[in-house]
């Protein structure tokens, strides 16, 4: 009997042992929604940072990308990893104006320009957002700006007063007012249905990046664009932070060290993306200008008066970042 039990207890720690290394190799899976297509490069950085992850953790953390809004839609991102229906995800900070204005500031019209000042606003904002985010049980994990914006448009506009009367394509409470202060009719379109809403009329005109241009064929639904550079919107990837904390400390730092070298790898694609698309767009045909004396002006003072709303809806945050800018 002696005997019996010690072989039994032999076995079973030999099946422990056999075990444990299995143990220490189980996958978890992340999903990871993202409302870009997969040629833009939010999305080709999005996945080299699941494929760094992969790599450094040795299989045990898989994320799987979701582009093009194919699991969550824009608005819907944030909700799903809150809710942990996702894991991570990633978002048009901007997108979510009506949740915070706080989250709209990268949007204002000309209130930074050119990637220094987007620089220094992404620096200003940082700790605003991340307070913000955190009372929803998120954990920010990178930051990647988007290239200046641009003004599309179907027929010519040399002042502010061409804008009268067109079908605006909007995709957050900022791009809606400046619409309405242009004279325009606002449509909210999300980056997927572009193309379809200037096809079908729904849209003639709009103000966003040369990436997202070239990603929806702007030449196939439209004639000019006005390389204004006008505001440096930012993306942001998230992670349900108990989800995070989920892991063990090991995939916790390969988590946060890829997330570093995807932030600091997006601002370096961003900077090269923005001349890359507008000769992509010339080169299609499309008639790339920086817009007239008026048309600019006219744009900068509705920007301004934006500028001005923003800081008394956003309260002392707002009014704290405003005049740090200036």
């Amino acid at each position: 009997m002696t005997d019996l039990l010690a072989a039994t207890r032999l076995a079973l720690a030999f099946c422990v042992a056999a075990a444990l290394p299995l143990a220490a190799q189980a996958q978890t899976k992340w999903f990871m929604p993202t409302p870009f297509q997969d040629t833009n490069y939010h999305t080709i950085n999005a996945r080299a940072f699941a494929a760094d992850v992969q790599k450094e953790s040795r299989g045990q953390l898989d994320i799987v990308v979701h582009s093009n809004a194919s699991l969550f839609k824009m608005p819907e991102i944030k909700r799903a990893v809150v809710t942990g229906q996702a894991q991570i995800g990633d978002i048009l900070l901007a997108s979510y104006g009506n949740e915070d204005p706080f989250f709209e500031v990268d949007g204002i019209p000309f209130l930074v320009q050119g990637f220094d000042e987007a620089r220094r606003l992404y620096d200003l904002t940082k700790p605003y957002i991340e307070r913000r985010i955190a009372r929803q049980g998120l954990m920010p994990l990178y930051y990647v700006v988007w290239p200046g914006q641009a003004i599309y448009a179907k027929t010519p506009l040399m002042t502010t007063a061409d804008f009268k009367g067109l079908k605006f394509r909007t995709y957050n409470p900022v791009t809606s007012r400046f619409a309405e202060l242009l004279g325009s009719v606002p449509t909210t379109v999300q980056a997927p249905e572009i193309s379809q809403a200037f096809a079908t009329g729904i849209a003639n005109t709009m103000i966003t990046s040369g990436s997202t241009g070239v990603d929806t064929q702007a030449w196939e639904y439209s004639k000019y664009f006005y390389d204004l550079r006008a505001m440096h919107n930012k993306s942001l990837t998230f992670v349900n932070e108990k989800a995070f904390k989920a892991l063990e400390p090991g995939l916790q730092k390969v988590v946060l060290e890829a997330a570093a070298r995807a932030e600091k790898r997006g601002w370096e694609m961003a900077a090269k993306s923005g001349d890359e698309t507008a000769a992509v767009l010339a080169s299609k045909g499309m008639l790339v200008q920086p817009g007239s004396p008026q048309l600019v002006a006219g744009l900068k003072a509705i920007g301004k008066q934006i500028a001005e709303e923003w800081g008394k809806k956003a309260g002392a945050d707002g009014d704290a970042i405003l005049k740090a800018l200036k």
